[in-house]
């Protein structure tokens, strides 16, 4: 059992709460959360202290493969005639004294220190990868509002054969702004591949970089309520444009699939306010280890990307199955209408199958 357990453990038999025993032991609630969840370790002093608290010895808190507390000290609760216990706190100390660092060194060996300048260099990297990502989402999803445009050509008899043209037309603007977003993406590879240690959870965070990253992250917070709140507002108005034609009872076609395309770069507005407002917040949690990136979470989320992943990959195939063999360009766009209606159902499936599995296991 490593030393965060161990302390979760006592914690919860001694029915402190993480603020209750920073407060016990001089620190933050946020320093507390950090030992428990291995991103960083207390200092000498700091394990000298917990171990008298707990009554327990630092041997019992820094080696593994000591499961159980030793008798000499016990647990909390259980009373000893004060020459035990401070023969306990006398080894304790002494202890600490002939080990130095206990096992610091170890669990520093297997994660990367993080210091101020790479947690500075993660931060803008994410900033600009959330910029060029939200930029090719928005690609992908106007991508077939030009063709779609031009598919009602054949509304109006004069233009009827200007109609396949305008379909090609429009099929080689989706494959170029595909095909933009696409290298936009690849061209994010690398930049992402520098951090990978980072999104392995195999860093550790020094105490001045994780103030900087709380820091950064307040300041941070008005712009991601703001551009998260203009990316919901853009979602809930979207299909305003077409519930306005069905109002006027217009009966062009060509109007309607207009305001179908309307509604297209409203949705591409939208989500590209989100995907920039999130990505940068995930980035902060990411490197405090909070929320979805908390311990325990991990394997959760990486089972969760691979049902997720694997949807939109078979609605993507099945949208050049169909207009490929259909050659129903102008209509087969329903199908990420209905993949997305029906993705909020999936997400809760999925949800309920990885809660169970995480229960049963």
């Amino acid at each position: 059992m490593i030393f965060a357990d161990k302390l979760i453990l006592l914690r919860k038999k001694s029915g402190l709460t993480q603020e209750e025993l920073a407060e016990k032991m001089d620190v933050t609630r946020q320093s507390v959360s950090k030992w428990e969840s291995m991103q960083s370790l207390p200092d000498l002093d700091k394990i000298i202290k917990l171990a008298d608290m707990f009554n327990v010895s630092v041997d019992y808190l820094v080696k593994d493969e000591i499961e159980n507390p030793e008798i000499i000290t016990g647990l909390k609760g259980y009373h000893k005639p004060n020459a035990i216990v401070d023969d306990g706190k006398k080894r304790n100390e002494n202890y600490a004294n002939e080990t130095g660092a206990y096992n610091r060194e170890k669990v520093q060996k297997e994660l990367k220190p993080l210091s101020i300048d790479d947690a500075h260099e993660y931060l803008d990297a994410m900033r600009f990868m959330a910029k060029r990502v939200s930029v090719a989402v928005l690609l992908f999803i106007i991508s077939p509002s030009f063709m779609i445009f031009l598919s009602g050509l054949e509304e109006y008899p004069q233009y009827a054969e200007y109609a396949n043209l305008g379909i090609g037309a429009g099929l080689i603007v989706v494959l170029l702004l595909v095909v933009v977003g696409l290298m936009i993406l690849f061209s994010n590879y690398g930049k992402a591949e520098r951090f990978s240690y980072i999104k392995e959870e195999s860093f550790n965070l020094k105490d001045d970089t994780v103030d900087m990253v709380i820091s950064h992250k307040g300041a941070y917070q008005p712009s991601k309520v703001r551009g998260v709140s203009i990316g919901v507002a853009l979602l809930v108005m979207s299909p305003a444009s077409i519930f306005l034609a069905t109002m006027l009872n217009a009966d062009d076609g060509f109007f309607m699939l207009g305001m179908v395309c309307v509604t297209l770069i409203f949705v591409g507005i939208g989500v590209f306010f989100l995907i920039r407002s999130l990505m940068v917040d995930d980035a902060f949690k990411r490197l405090l280890k909070e929320g979805e990136f908390e311990k325990g979470y991990t394997q959760r989320n990486k089972v969760y990307a691979i049902f997720s992943t694997s949807y939109w990959m078979i609605v993507v195939a099945g949208f050049l199955l169909y207009s490929f063999r259909a050659y129903a360009w102008d209509r087969s766009w329903i199908i990420f209408a209905v993949a997305g209606v029906l993705y909020v159902p999936f997400n809760l499936i999925v949800s309920a199958i990885i809660k169970r599995y995480d229960i049963m296991k």
